[in-house]
């Protein structure tokens, strides 16, 4: 079959240049160069010979580029979680996020999970500290049990305000319950990009080092969320998940570690209150859409700050969805494995901003 590529003659980079320095009309060309700042200059005229593989780590039985649909569910009573996640639910959502400000005991598992299906969604517990972990397992254990559900057929996670160390609790928690991650590194929006993904590989390293052997620091990756806040930059958005796989992988390979899978990242979209509630869905959409090709694994948007006594209760949450819907259902993003394979300026980018916080995950313990 005839290419039809071929009918048009190629291009070199140089006489590319060249037609641009003369369209730009004396304006220097440097003008033109995305500046992302702290030291983040890239030339966005980047021809087929400026192309560069990454290591992307997709693993080769990857099919598609879907993520999980999560939902913030803002209340503590079990009843009232109950309503609002099958509402979600009902809606689309796949995953769900749980604030947890007490113990439940067994009978609340029953009010907050009646009528779900817990072996065919995710779902996160937000927890306030580590010592509850046990006892909110065993009773949680104990439900499942009630309902016939094994533990090794539910996925979640959960996040602590007193972090988990890889002592024995972890070990058992992960033993325990396979499908579920236990660690959840997060960090500050507002940090500049180096220093929020070395932020999140340092806590992550820290407990791969402390880890006693091999063995123990095998189970360790696949029990990780990065939790990666978004902003309006686009492309920065789409590099600081490609780069955190990256390193991540870099990581992995110097503690000598086999068949470990990518590191399961959480993208999180906030929106300020006085931002215009329509301004904000567009922001987040685009932000969404960069999480998107960036594949992240789970995508949470914030109800938007819609009038409840104008739009009603649900109003905000269902927009929050519908923008998933329409990245999956209508635009097909879950589709392509790795729809930014290839563009040579996310690439560039991707790479940039990888080998910086490589070398600042390294100088970090020089200074150490």
């Amino acid at each position: 079959m005839k290419n039809s590529f071929d009918e048009f003659n190629k291009t070199g980079k140089a006489e590319w240049l060249d037609q641009v320095t003369k369209d730009l009309k004396g304006l220097p060309m440097s003008e033109l160069f995305a500046d992302f700042g702290d030291g983040f200059v890239i030339d966005p005229f980047l021809h087929e010979q400026d192309r560069i593989i990454l290591n992307t780590g997709i693993h080769p039985d990857k099919t598609d580029n879907t993520w999980l649909i999560s939902e913030k569910i803002g209340t503590s009573s079990p009843e009232l979680i109950n309503k609002k996640s099958l509402t979600a639910l009902e809606g689309g959502a796949s995953a769900l996020s749980l604030k947890i400000d007490h113990l439940w005991s067994v009978e609340e598992f029953t009010k907050a999970f009646q009528g779900i299906y817990l072996d065919y969604i995710f779902v996160h517990f937000d927890l306030d500290n580590e010592v509850k972990m046990p006892v909110f397992l065993s009773h949680f254990e104990v439900y499942l049990q009630h309902i016939g559900i094994p533990t090794d057929k539910v996925k979640g996670s959960f996040s602590l305000h007193s972090a988990l160390h890889a002592n024995e609790t972890l070990l058992r928690c992960i033993e325990a319950f396979p499908g579920f991650k236990f660690l959840c590194f997060s960090s500050e929006p507002e940090e500049q990009p180096v220093d929020q993904l070395t932020h999140l590989l340092l806590k992550a390293e820290e407990i791969l080092n402390s880890c006693e052997d091999i063995k123990n620091a095998q189970k360790i990756p696949d029990t990780i969320v990065f939790e990666i806040s978004t902003n309006n930059d686009f492309y920065l958005n789409i590099a600081k998940v490609k780069a955190l796989k990256q390193v991540w992988q870099a990581i992995l390979k110097s503690y000598q570690l086999k068949n470990v899978t990518q590191p399961f990242v959480k993208g999180i979209i906030k929106h300020l209150p006085e931002l215009d509630p329509n301004t904000a869905v567009i922001q987040a959409s685009a932000q969404a859409l960069s999480l998107s090709i960036a594949g992240a694994d789970l995508i949470e948007i914030e109800p938007f700050h819609y009038d409840q006594s104008e739009f009603g209760e649900e109003f905000p949450s269902r927009i929050a969805r519908n923008i998933h819907h329409i990245l999956q259902l209508e635009s097909f993003m879950d589709k392509a494995i790795d729809p930014a394979g290839g563009s040579y300026f996310i690439d560039h980018l991707t790479q940039k901003l990888a080998h910086q916080v490589w070398d600042k995950f390294k100088q970090s313990f020089i200074t150490a």
